[in-house]
């Protein structure tokens, strides 16, 4: 006979399991199932999958690579081959993005991401350039890779390289280098990336703010409005911007006009010359969306506390 207590904790089982499965459905039940037994993803252990890479089919294979990047270190040499040696552009490229998404546990196999940064197809180029981004790291190979990417023909690749090189920490002089250089291109989208990835490095980029400053005066509001942004964020560092800001003030963008306010206030009391056109601005808001936002910038840079302290 089953005493009280067996019984009650039996029923408490019950109740673990059957909670459990409302929050979490049938894939919970399957966890407990196999707690013993090799880890299965959709049902497949890694030997499994592996063997799913010799079928004939590419987008087999694909599904096979999409799978094995949620194995971890493990499937790590199985996904570098596939991305040297599968016959399928589509495949090498999911190999890419699987060990990508793994992030710096897929450090050690950043060789195989360098050599395919250089294949002759620009998709294949930017997955790699992508999947280094994510892997990080700041050795010499990985920056110069990353670095020549940033001026690569292809914009996809170039765009990943410019964003990739805002992360490497810590900061490369190269990386810097190759922001500067991307700073100038002709294409928006580049002097985009290349401005949110400059605010990125910041203060840690050495000298980022003259390039910074060119692109507050971008051709293009939405260029402008991230380099105006990345000023703000410099601080007092950023006081030989101040007549950058001052013209963002001006503009008739409300995207440009917004982030040139709040850099003002970032910059504080070396923004001094941005106070009579802050004070324009939060008289002649009819709105009343920028009015706070330069009251509150103006008592930054004057000093004292609270938006109102203008009004």
């Amino acid at each position: 006979m089953i005493r009280s207590d067996q019984l009650t904790n039996v029923l408490l089982a019950m109740i673990v399991v059957l909670l459990a499965y409302a929050t979490l459905g049938p894939a919970v039940l399957r966890l407990v199932a196999r707690a013993d037994s090799q880890p299965r993803v959709a049902e497949r252990t890694l030997a499994e999958w592996q063997e799913q890479l010799r079928d004939l089919a590419p987008s087999v294979r694909k599904n096979a690579v999409d799978a094995l990047g949620y194995f971890g270190a493990r499937a790590l040499p199985t996904l570098s081959d596939t991305l040297k040696t599968d016959v399928s552009a589509d495949v090498r490229i999911a190999a890419a993005s699987s060990i990508g998404n793994m992030g710096a546990v897929a450090v050690a196999v950043t060789p195989a991401l360098i050599e395919a940064s250089q294949h002759a197809e620009g998709r294949m180029r930017g997955a790699a350039v992508a999947a280094l981004g994510k892997v990080g790291g700041a050795g010499k190979d990985v920056v110069a890779t990353l670095a020549r990417a940033a001026a690569d023909i292809d914009s996809v690749v170039r765009l990943a390289a410019i964003q990739a090189l805002g992360e490497v920490r810590p900061v490369a002089p190269e990386a810097v280098t190759a922001l500067v250089d991307a700073a100038g291109s002709p294409d928006a989208r580049t002097r985009l990336t290349t401005a949110s990835a400059l605010g990125k490095m910041g203060r840690q980029g050495g000298d980022v703010l003259g390039p910074l400053t060119r692109l507050a005066n971008d051709p293009e509001p939405g260029v402008r409005a991230i380099a105006l942004q990345a000023v703000g964020e410099l601080g007092a560092a950023a006081a030989a911007a101040v007549p950058a800001l001052v013209d963002g003030l001006k503009s008739s963008n409300p995207s440009v006009q917004q982030a040139a306010i709040r850099a003002a206030g970032n910059v504080g009391a070396s923004a001094t010359p941005a106070v009579p056109v802050l004070k324009n601005i939060a008289a002649s808001d009819s709105t009343g969306a920028l009015r706070s936002l330069a009251l509150e910038a103006l008592g930054k840079i004057e000093g004292r506390a609270g938006p109102s302290a203008s009004r």
